[in-house]
């Protein structure tokens, strides 16, 4: 049985690319129901709970266990042959930084050609920089002037993004993606990007 969770929005598109599920219970049927006929009415199935994770409502989802939750025994990791750029949309954990060994929800899927095994770079944007008069200055610590004529001029310049971690694909959706970090050289954080390595 599951619940509904967040949505997994593209932050590129604003699209919804698919919602989380959490998992309430697993059960045991022990009676079929059967659908309405002209002759008789809809007969619901009967369940025996075997195990509870949190309470189960009106309105959770049945469905068989191990449908679509089957992992291969093993991967073989490949670097795709194509290129893919994409983000981190989501994490499992909730926590606001995170690395080796951590599940990613990536923004790309089947539609874009990501299979199991496929690894990947991630990467992060380096700060802009401000070329001032008194030297090269962040834009964050640059002042009101500077952060206003940002995109004015030459006197701007985009450092190019760094490498901070590599993924391993590992269930893939038409839309979406879960990975494995596999190495990281920082901390890993939603909205960090993905290329090919």
């Amino acid at each position: 049985m599951y619940r509904k969770g967040k949505a997994y929005v593209d932050p590129e598109t604003d699209t919804i690319l698919g919602y989380e599920t959490k998992l309430v219970a697993t059960a045991r049927a022990f009676r079929t129901g059967r659908a309405a006929t002209e002759d008789t009415p809809t007969e619901a199935a009967s369940l025996n709970v075997l195990s509870v994770k949190r309470e189960i409502k009106q309105g959770d989802k049945v469905m068989p266990a191990l449908e679509g939750q089957s992992l291969p025994a093993f991967f073989t990791m490949t670097k795709p042959s194509f290129d893919i750029d994409g983000l981190i949309i989501d994490t499992t954990s909730d926590l606001r930084e995170f690395s080796k060994w951590d599940i990613v929800v990536l923004n790309r899927g089947a539609l874009q050609d990501l299979a199991p095994g496929h690894m990947l770079g991630i990467y992060r944007n380096s700060p802009l920089v401000i070329d001032a008069k008194d030297g090269p200055v962040y834009v964050e610590d640059g002042n009101k002037l500077q952060k206003a004529l940002r995109h004015f001029g030459e006197n701007s310049i985009q450092l190019p993004r760094e490498k901070v971690g590599e993924l391993m694909v590992f269930k893939v959706s038409e839309r979406t993606s879960f990975a494995i970090v596999t190495r990281n050289q920082r901390p890993v954080r939603v909205g960090d990007l993905i290329a090919n390595l």
